[in-house]
């Protein structure tokens, strides 16, 4: 059985597994990979951060889901993190391969934070694997390929014709930008100091924060807003970045430790609250874990109190919560990236300031005759080095289509020609994919929650799809255990992720503050009626 938490989040459950024996499961899925930074790129989650519930107490205690280690989905999920000193957990050691048929002559493969080898397998393809085979689940692997220098990918325009409709997918590339062209910005940066950030990640988002502030240009605004338990803005509104107000972030900036929960609605509520400068890109760069529970109340803020404003998102740590990441940029109409390790972080802000410094194309739109159903229905600005992608159903007979939309304060206008569309796999399972996505984004819009099932529901029986409504479930008819025998039934405890540290007294959040106030509480009550015996 596999029931989905988030699109990118699920839970297998295996039964009737016979001692000592082996239970194979084979699942299959797909995606669309994007071009960003010059190479293809894909990610495969191995790990989970644990995730901060914002409910108050009295509801775990009312519940009665106090557990004794740190849960991975609060009230989701029975998995949690031991709380030892140590955090001692399992290895979950796998293995992989990837089959890599790409299409193209190849500059490099590389996965940055796992060794890997590559082995031609044909002609155009290639094997890679783990140089040391198992090896333990404890952060995402990353694999990235770019095609030779003398290859440049162009729009690209894929269609699939299924049982009663066609389907597309259209792949953008952005114009380029002249320099004269880019306006001043107010940035204001969120930095994530909450407990989960604790370790290495803190130390990466110390280093990120101080590079975004140094890639400020003069005649550029900024704030800065710290959050864990509470938000703390260093200025009431964005400040010049100048010598006096660079000191100040700097000394802000030494002083950040890990901390506390990880409560971000006030400190993006402070953030899409700034007045609009209509002669700045309001920009807003938040750095975090994304270790929430609660996405849809920040999707919810961002996508109603937005305006004119950008929101970029930059993923803390070996197991960032890339749910989170990509779905608020989305949210926001922006961008997001990932900073596994400190060494990694001035590079990956460099490439994000450069980006959003010029979005190459703003206010896009994809017009033409015999197109339905477009996804994303709120299409984010194009920015530089990083292509649009864009599903959509079309009529049979549809010859062409127009992309517009500003380009710096002029008008853009580009046609594509379809006349000589063939078809390729997997384009309609893109679509009802990113479908399903887009209808589950409408319940923080206000959509009633019934709507949102019975059209997910619809798209997820007819494309075959897990999805919060539907699960997979496969039956082995053979018997392996006697109907009269009980089953022993347990929940996997899952690898902690390389470099969290998580510490008690900074971080005694969720079920864990329900543990400790009841320990206390219960060597108080000994200790009361110790002082009435000795009265006594």
């Amino acid at each position: 059985l596999v029931d989905q938490h988030r699109p990118n989040i699920f839970t297998p459950a295996v039964s009737n597994i016979p001692p000592n024996g082996d239970v194979v499961i084979e699942i299959e899925y797909q995606e669309s990979l994007a071009f960003r930074d010059a190479q293809f790129t894909i990610r495969i989650p191995t790990a989970i951060t644990p995730r901060y519930s914002p409910r108050p107490p009295t509801d775990f205690l009312i519940d009665n889901e106090v557990s004794d280690g740190w849960s991975m989905l609060p009230g989701e999920s029975p998995q949690s993190l031991p709380m030892k000193s140590d955090l001692t957990t399992p290895n979950n050691n796998h293995t992989l391969e990837i089959i890599l048929n790409p299409g193209f002559q190849l500059e490099k493969v590389e996965s940055p934070y796992h060794e890997i080898i590559s082995t031609p397998i044909q002609e155009d393809s290639i094997s890679v694997k783990l140089v040391n085979g198992m090896t333990r689940a404890d952060r995402d692997f990353v694999l990235n390929w770019k095609p030779q220098s003398n290859i440049d990918p162009s729009i690209a325009f894929y269609s699939e014709q299924g049982k009663n409709d066609r389907f597309g997918l259209m792949t953008l590339l952005p114009p380029t930008i002249k320099s004269s062209e880019i306006m001043p910005r107010e940035v204001t940066f969120i930095i994530d100091t909450s407990g989960s950030m604790s370790g290495q990640s803190i130390v990466a988002a110390r280093r990120s924060l101080m590079t975004g502030i140094n890639l400020l240009s003069p005649g550029d605004t900024f704030n800065i807003i710290e959050f864990n338990d509470s938000a703390y803005p260093l200025f009431k509104k964005p400040q010049s970045y100048n010598p006096e107000t660079l000191s100040k972030a700097m000394d802000l900036l030494l002083g950040l430790e890990a901390s506390g929960g990880t409560n971000m609605l006030p400190a993006v509520d402070i953030a899409l609250a700034t007045e609009h400068d209509p002669n700045r890109f309001q920009q807003i760069v938040f750095i975090t874990d994304g270790s929430v529970s609660n996405e849809d109340e920040v999707f919810h803020n961002i996508h109603f109190n937005l305006g004119k404003k950008r929101f970029f998102t930059v993923g803390i740590g070996s197991a960032p919560n890339s749910f989170f990441m990509e779905e608020s940029a989305r949210a926001g109409r922006g961008t997001y990236t990932y900073i596994a390790e400190e060494k990694e972080a001035e590079q990956v802000m460099k490439n994000l300031f450069r980006k959003i410094s010029k979005p190459a194309l703003t206010d896009i739109k994809i017009i033409g005759q015999g197109i339905y159903e477009v996804t994303p229905d709120l299409i984010p600005d194009l920015y530089q080095e990083e292509p649009l992608m864009v599903a959509m159903k079309l009529s049979p007979s549809i010859k062409d289509i127009q992309v517009t939309g500003r380009l710096g304060g002029q008008a853009f206008s580009k046609n594509i020609d379809l006349s000589n569309l063939k078809d390729r796999g997997g384009i309609e399972i893109d679509w009802a994919r990113k479908k399903i996505g887009e209808w589950q984004r409408t319940l923080f819009k206000g959509t009633p929650k019934t709507k949102v099932r019975k059209e997910v529901l619809e798209l997820a029986l007819k494309h075959h799809l897990v999805s919060p409504y539907t699960s997979l479930v496969a039956v082995d008819v053979t018997p392996i255990r006697p109907g009269d025998e009980d089953l022993k039934s347990n929940s996997v405890t899952p690898t902690k992720p390389k470099g969290l540290k998580i510490k008690m007294n900074k971080t005694a959040t969720g079920y864990e503050m329900i543990l400790l106030v009841g320990i206390i509480l219960t060597f108080l009550s000994w200790l009361m009626i110790s002082r009435e015996k000795v009265a006594t």
